[in-house]
């Protein structure tokens, strides 16, 4: 096998938990030519990702060459996803089943994919076609590569290093994951008198500057609107702690290694953030809706700021 080409034209918290997988395969398989399907949602993230070679979609490129082996990368296709894989030109085709699909079935892991980390359900995935050691998966940097210009434009919008500073990252490209606006206005001037964070932010895609805007009103919260998803993990690297929903944001905190709070409401949390994080913490959902109340958020952030503070001083959190 010369050629691969995977599919992971979905959300950027997906592309975030695949990035540990694209390494691997180029540790191991160093000759391969290797290629990847991602969307505009995505595509920064593996811009600068070593041995890849990204198309979008409908990329021109697509239509002309042929890959030895093709790999649906979502545990949940979509019929998105199945399309693509159906027009691209491969020997071998390999996806979850899914009706209209016709090519090489793979299998879940036992009790899969719940459950079970999304990083190692995918690297599964890929296994099942080109063979791929997992084991260690845990040790490969799970940082998205930065060009230059991402800390260029994170020290423009923040200076070199705001001390004791806070992002917040209130908006979910899936609405049932956001929470309501006025709930959001309550916890930022919550979040603001307790005077916890000396700096903070509100971080959100150039789309949702006017919401942000809107949200942040009086207080005094700076919106940024990274101009990359990239780009947002070079404003990331700067601060001291990130609060964010069910969203490619608190993916990507996570996968920094910066200390976070998660808020969800519901879904798979072992799944998608079942790996330890040092001085981070995940809200599930709500005891009786699936979006916590304001005082289940407020008590979550009292519990996780207790925690930083806790913190030996050195560390990249309160002291």
């Amino acid at each position: 096998m010369e050629s691969i080409l995977l599919l992971r034209p979905d959300k950027a918290g997906d592309a975030v938990k695949t990035l540990p997988i694209l390494r691997a395969i180029r540790n191991q398989h160093p000759h391969l030519d290797c290629h990847i399907v991602v969307s505009t949602h995505n595509a920064s993230l593996v811009a600068f990702e070593s041995g890849w070679t990204s198309h979008l979609f409908d990329s021109e490129s697509l239509k002309v060459k042929a890959f030895d082996a093709a790999i649906n990368l979502l545990s949940d296709p979509s019929p998105e996803s199945i399309q693509i894989l159906n027009h691209v030109q491969a020997e071998i085709k390999g996806s979850i089943h899914y009706h209209g699909f016709s090519g090489k079935k793979l299998n879940h892991l036992p009790g899969g994919p719940g459950g079970i980390d999304e990083t190692l359900n995918i690297g599964n995935l890929v296994s099942q076609v080109i063979g791929l050691d997992l084991d260690g998966l845990n040790e490969i940097s799970t940082a998205p590569t930065l060009s230059p210009l991402d800390d260029k434009e994170a020290i423009q919008n923040m200076g070199e290093t705001p001390k004791n500073s806070v992002g917040i990252c209130p908006i979910a490209g899936l609405s049932h994951r956001s929470h309501s606006v006025t709930r959001w206005k309550e916890l930022l001037r919550f979040i603001e008198r307790s005077r916890t964070f000396e700096n903070l932010y509100l971080f959100g895609s150039t789309n949702d500057r006017a919401a942000l805007l809107d949200l942040a009103g009086e207080t005094t919260f700076r919106v940024i609107a990274p101009s990359s998803f990239r780009a947002l993990a070079a404003h990331f690297m700067k601060l001291s702690a990130v609060v964010a929903i069910d969203s490619g944001p608190l993916h990507l905190a996570r996968a920094l290694a910066i200390p976070s709070l998660g808020i969800l409401s519901g879904g798979d949390a072992q799944r998608w953030f079942g790996l330890n994080v040092a001085h981070s913490l995940i809200l599930k959902r709500g005891v009786f809706n699936r979006h916590p109340s304001l005082f289940e958020i407020k008590r979550v952030y009292d519990k996780w700021v207790s925690m930083l503070r806790r913190a030996k001083c050195g560390s990249e959190v309160l002291c």
